[in-house]
């Protein structure tokens, strides 16, 4: 890698750790679902003056944003009864998921070290799955699981699409598909949109974009 490529992957690190730090704070205005589709709403907002929209691969893009909207339902349904410690290590399983489904589409090659990995990875879902007390949250813990493998899916899509479409034009077009779909499964779910939204003030927005 470049190291200008190192760079901005290193500061994309970073602001993505304060993700979670913003979330903490959000949840108290937004309920959980509504709260995704605000995040992504503003984010493809903010990528409107990068981005030429284009209805090319759009069948393609609205898979990408709908795998992507079931995934956060799914986390979102799930982080309610299970330790946020816990569920953080089942979300990693998405990267062996993202490599096996990178081999059955196009064939990359995997070595002995990523194979090792992925063992590593099932085992560590096993104990966590036997250290759990009650039934119902193996539930969730399938569900979390069942989560991380549309993720690994849906990184598909993007090398799918390849230089077909940007990946700011994917970005964007997407984040409204995702922001759509999850204000419609929080309305589902019966969260308080309308309520969370005439009660959230100037601070929690700024704070949000």
């Amino acid at each position: 890698m470049k190291p200008m490529e190192i760079l901005a992957l290193t500061i994309m690190t970073l602001v993505w750790g304060t993700l979670y730090t913003v979330a903490g704070y959000a949840i108290r205005y937004f309920p959980p679902i509504l709260l995704y589709s605000m995040r992504f709403l503003i984010a493809g907002i903010c990528l409107i003056p990068f981005t030429k929209f284009s209805t090319l691969e759009w069948k393609k893009i609205c898979l990408f944003g709908t795998l992507q909207a079931i995934m956060f339902v799914g986390i979102t349904l799930s982080l309610k009864p299970i330790y946020s410690s816990i569920a953080a290590i089942v979300l990693r399983f998405d990267i062996p998921m993202t490599m096996l489904f990178a081999a059955l589409f196009f064939k990359e090659k995997i070595t002995w070290n990523l194979i090792i990995g992925c063992l590593i990875c099932f085992f560590g879902i096993y104990v966590i799955s036997g250290d759990v007390k009650q039934k119902s949250d193996l539930l969730f813990i399938f569900l979390l699981v069942l989560s991380t493998i549309i993720s690994g899916l849906s990184n598909m899509v993007p090398k799918i699409l390849n230089e077909k479409v940007s990946y700011n034009l994917l970005n964007a077009e997407a984040s409204f598909v995702i922001a759509i779909e999850l204000l419609l499964a929080s309305f589902l779910f019966g969260e308080d949109v309308l309520g969370s939204l005439q009660n959230a003030d100037l601070k929690i927005w700024i704070l949000m974009l």
